[in-house]
Parts: C-alpha cells; structure tokens; sequence
C-alpha cells in the first residue's frame, strides 16, 4: 500500500516511473507463445463494458489449464 505521503517521496515517484516503463516495455514487446497448459484452476473475469478484450478472447483461457476454468462476467 503506497501512503499519499510516499507517493509524494521524489525518490519513491523516480522508483515507480521506472517500474512502469519497464511493465510497458514488456507489454509492448509481448508475444504469445503457446506452452502446455498450467495444471492449476483458472478464473478469467471480463467486464460487460469492456471494448478492448472480447468475451470470446477472455473464454479462450480455458485452453491454458487442466484443471477447472470459470468464467465471470
């Protein structure tokens, strides 16, 4: 948890710019490579409201496991 005071923290602002671009770079960068599937159960939750990810590409996630899969939407 990140106190309003902390955030404030000019070293602690440098420290979380640099933690977003990295997650950035990786998201920009991604490319799905097909592995064998988790054997781990597996929720996958979408938002009626979403416009960037379809329920079908959020329903496809049950190809990732072995064990159960739940969907909510």
């Amino acid at each position: 948890h990140l106190s309003h005071e902390s955030v404030g923290d000019r070293e602690m602002q440098d420290l979380l710019i640099q933690l977003l671009r990295a997650d950035l770079k990786v998201i920009s960068h991604y490319a799905y490579q097909p592995e064998e599937p988790l054997e781990i159960p597996i929720v996958a939750f979408h938002g009626r409201d979403d416009a960037s990810v379809s329920q079908a590409q959020v329903e496809d996630w049950y190809q990732e496991t072995t064990d159960s899969f739940q969907f909510v939407s």
